[in-house]
């Protein structure tokens, strides 16, 4: 059993082809790419972690695309999950839900988020970071191992994650801060006041299903 990890893939999304330039002539040229790319390495038993942005239509189109995709789906919650998350036929074709998650992969604690964190748990001692939300743009979190697993950061594809742990382990994280006080409390507050427009939706998560 094989774990990957990906992040925004916006299926049904027209714009998205513009934005980010994916290669694609249409919504429904790059959703069946992204399926076939994803089928074309994962095994059904697979594990398969998704950093959020999954679709941009109604949950039961969201859950029709996830139905066709192999390995057992994790989702971390993104932006612009809030509509499908609330239709239970989405919620079935996922294997666990959460806003935020950290796990033990290949003896690393790799914390994941849809969002960047700048001081994420265990930052100083190696630890790694995944997150989306960025599409490839550029960030400077300053020391420590992170990485945006977007699908357009790796060709439409996904991350094999026992394979980026690995080679993320080799990365130095203990280079200078270069992150200001101010650009770190602007990203707090940022932060805090999505969650506190969260609230509710957390209960409401943390209600439904097995995190």
């Amino acid at each position: 059993m094989k774990n990957w990890i990906s992040s925004d893939l916006h299926f049904w999304h027209r714009n998205v082809i513009k934005y980010c330039n994916r290669p694609y002539g249409s919504v429904e040229e790059m959703n069946e790419g992204i399926i076939e790319n994803f089928n074309s390495v994962i095994a059904p038993d697979d594990n398969l972690y998704l950093l959020g942005d999954i679709s941009f239509s109604s949950g039961k189109l969201a859950a029709e695309m996830l139905s066709r995709m192999n390995g057992n789906k994790h989702l971390i919650i993104g932006n612009h999950d809030a509509k499908i998350i609330k239709d239970l036929r989405f919620l079935e074709e996922l294997s666990s839900f959460s806003y935020y998650k950290e796990k033990k992969i290949g003896g690393a604690n790799v914390v994941m988020m849809h969002y960047p964190i700048h001081s994420w748990n265990r930052k100083h001692y190696g630890s790694i970071h995944l997150f989306g939300h960025l599409h490839g743009n550029p960030i400077d979190l300053g020391s420590g191992r992170y990485k945006d697993v977007g699908v357009d950061t790796n060709n439409m594809m996904p991350y094999n994650l026992d394979t980026l742990v690995e080679e993320m382990l080799k990365w130095d994280y203990k280079h200078k801060e270069s992150h200001s006080h101010e650009e770190t409390r602007n990203s707090i507050r940022g932060f805090g006041g999505h969650l506190r427009g969260s609230v509710k939706e957390i209960e409401f998560m943390m209600g439904e299903k097995n995190v």
